[in-house]
């Protein structure tokens, strides 16, 4: 394939623009939110990683837009959500690498403002802390040892999302004859929770802490995974070459069986969720960025998923359709809010998070194929103006690849929304400014 006409920003004024409404109309609703959450209540006290997520966008935008002190949504996230922890040393794990991750930019934003160093320094110990927590079950799970058969569940430096492997692997200190059962869900190393421990570990080992174990726990979270890609076949890697949801699905197999898949292990047999792919590629990028050999076998590892996955998602467009992105088809036959879907109120954050990384990541993919900045600039721009073309008449944008939502998967989860559509709206909302700062990246 030959390279690819070069693509046209908007008006910068108007990229500003965009952004700066998105984010308006975000706030009210987070406000709101917030407001609750400081009395232990609400839809957003209820989804906790949601505040850190939200958080991270944020900072993003103000960072990008060089708005200096702005600290409000720092503070009311740390002292309402984040230093009340309702999980006490974590229920769900992925949850302190969205926070952790978050805290770590916010102690970058704050930056050299002896005025908020009091703030900054709660950003360091949040950040510090979560990643503690999500090392210590990678640690555990490192060097667990088991009479019984593990079947390929997540041996090695991973961290578990809830529970850990023993609980997995044995019930009442026996080997458990059918793994998986009850902890088909929450006891398992899935690609979210190492994706986003692996994203902490880099950016404490930027901005926070050179510590020579912050890089270890890199290069031992990609060998991890990479385990997974080894195997034949490939665990790590769907039809599409994309990341599976849970890079060992084998864990999952009692929940969403195919007997009609020829493997055999599969959960859904595609499973994958967008926001993985983004996130992957920045830390495969930073962890190749920093590898002293570059023709050392992980540096080659590296390199081979990252022209994998680029290729696949800007340049065979398996979440596109004419460079608009969407999340990757997998609806499984369920109720709603069920995580074996892409659609729903956690993972409709997806597309959001994958342009929140290809933003950060697309300084650093030139040089492995002349397209994939073209194309990744492309997929950016064009996605943005078909969602600015979505707002509804309070400036919601809830989807981009349709400008009604009674067209999309999401509608029969969204119309019966529970607790509330704020949860809904508040989670698209964030990912429209993901999305929006990802295109003044591009500038």
């Amino acid at each position: 394939m030959g390279i690819q006409e070069e693509v046209k920003l908007p008006a910068k004024e108007t990229a500003e623009a965009w952004a700066k409404e998105t984010y308006e109309v975000l706030t009210n609703l987070w406000d709101a939110g917030l407001s609750d959450a400081a009395n232990k209540k609400g839809w957003l006290w209820g989804d906790f990683w949601k505040g850190g997520n939200t958080l991270d966008s944020v900072i993003n935008y103000y960072s990008v837009l060089k708005i200096k002190r702005e600290y409000k949504y720092i503070e009311d996230s740390y002292n309402y959500l984040f230093s009340k922890l309702p999980y006490g040393t974590g229920h769900w794990r992925d949850d302190y690498g969205w926070w952790g991750n978050a805290f770590v930019n916010a102690f970058h934003y704050i930056d050299s403002d002896e005025a908020a160093s009091g703030l900054q320094d709660n950003c360091k110990t949040a950040a510090k802390q979560c990643w503690e927590w999500l090392h210590k079950s990678a640690n555990e799970n490192k060097t667990y040892t088991s009479t019984c058969n593990r079947s390929l569940f997540g041996e090695g430096y991973a961290a578990w999302n809830g529970g850990d492997a023993e609980a997995y692997d044995k019930e009442n200190g026996q080997c458990r004859k059918n793994p998986g059962g009850t902890y088909q869900y929450n006891c398992v190393p899935n690609s979210v929770t190492n994706l986003g421990f692996w994203a902490l570990s880099n950016g404490i080992q930027e901005f926070l802490d050179s510590d020579a174990k912050y890089l270890d726990s890199m290069r031992d979270t990609f060998d991890w995974m990479y385990t997974y890609q080894k195997s034949s076949p490939s665990l790590l890697l769907n039809k599409d070459e994309l990341i599976f949801e849970t890079p060992n699905p084998w864990a999952h197999r009692d929940a969403h069986f195919n007997p009609d898949d020829p493997r055999g292990w599969c959960v859904d047999p595609q499973r994958a969720w967008t926001a993985d792919q983004g996130v992957f590629l920045y830390c495969a990028l930073k962890t190749l960025k920093k590898e002293a050999n570059q023709n050392s076998a992980r540096a080659k590892e590296l390199t081979y998923l990252i022209k994998t996955i680029l290729w696949s998602l800007v340049m065979k467009g398996v979440i596109s359709n004419n460079y608009v992105l969407h999340e990757y088809p997998t609806d499984p036959a369920k109720m709603q809010d069920n995580n074996a879907s892409n659609f729903n109120d956690n993972y409709c954050t997806g597309p959001g998070v994958l342009m929140r990384y290809l933003g950060y990541s697309y300084p650093m993919i030139f040089g492995f194929d002349p397209n994939f900045p073209i194309q990744t600039k492309k997929l950016i721009v064009t996605t943005a103006a078909r969602a600015w073309q979505c707002r509804d008449s309070k400036g919601i944008i809830r989807c981009w690849h349709e400008a009604d939502i009674e067209k999309t998967k999401y509608w029969r989860f969204y119309k019966l929304a529970s607790p509330a559509r704020e949860l809904w709206d508040f989670a698209f909302q964030t990912a429209a400014l993901d999305l929006f700062v990802a295109q003044l990246r591009l500038y």
